[in-house]
């Protein structure tokens, strides 16, 4: 998703994952390591993984259950379980926080609004999602909301309650 989505000045930067030293599987966006936790980025995939110690460390993304990035697979598993309509949010997304580079977090954030709208439209009806956006540079967050709400038809937007810049939403500055 990242390499057809992200603008190409950005594309060596965008998220990769990779093996760490103990071959736990770790997110690495603009080289830096996201999730430094004992928990590799697939255990979070899978039904249960969490749960699960052993799942929880060595679940690969690839070994991930697909109904995260796979429309067939997604609406399957909402008949199985009686769900009409689905709202998305970002889980992935997550970890675009808010101390890395804003130009590069902005890229982010449009390339998985792209992908995310154009993942609902594959089941009108059926799907809708929420933006994220940049939280470290107000006017491309302002700017992004308009684009996400108007342009792709995304229901709204989800804010991490997590620092930006170390600053929590609250902060008056």
């Amino acid at each position: 998703m990242w390499q057809e989505y992200v603008e190409p000045k950005y594309r060596e930067l965008a998220p990769q994952l990779v093996l760490d030293d103990n071959k736990i599987e770790r997110m690495v966006i603009g080289g830096k390591v996201m999730n430094p936790g004992p928990f590799a980025l697939g255990g979070f995939g899978v039904p249960g993984g969490m749960h699960d110690p052993v799942a929880s460390r060595t679940t690969t993304w690839e070994k991930a259950h697909p109904g995260g990035w796979d429309i067939g697979v997604r609406l399957k598993d909402m008949d199985q379980e009686g769900i009409d309509h689905s709202v998305i949010y970002t889980s992935v997304g997550l970890f675009l926080g808010g101390d890395g580079d804003p130009l590069l977090t902005g890229a982010l954030c449009r390339a998985y609004n792209n992908w995310i709208s154009d993942f609902c439209k594959q089941a009108p009806g059926r799907l809708s999602a929420l933006a994220i956006v940049p939280l470290m540079d107000i006017e491309a967050s302002v700017a992004e909301v308009r684009r996400a709400v108007e342009q792709l038809g995304l229901k709204g937007v989800m804010i991490r309650p997590n620092s930006y810049r170390g600053r929590m939403l609250h902060d008056p500055a």
